[in-house]
């Protein structure tokens, strides 16, 4: 799912390198995602094709409009 989302974020031009492992480090260290699969890591994310899934914090987030100082596009 990772390298599905980071193809598309190339073809949009949003991103210019597939491996968009600090975006997900930086959602996984602020505890926005988690990974499906233990032995998924935001550096192994796009080789290993994982699943990231939003945790609660992360639901919250978004329900709540996300917050300026993070720096994250809603």
């Amino acid at each position: 799912m990772v390298r599905r989302i980071s193809n598309d974020l190339m073809k949009g031009g949003l991103v210019s390198d597939p491996d968009i492992w600090e975006p997900l480090k930086y959602l996984t260290d602020m505890g926005l995602i988690e990974f499906t699969d233990v032995r998924i890591t935001p550096y192994t994310a796009y080789e290993r094709d994982g699943v990231a899934r939003l945790t609660t914090k992360g639901i919250r987030f978004i329900e709540n409009g996300g917050d300026d100082e993070a720096w994250i596009d809603l």
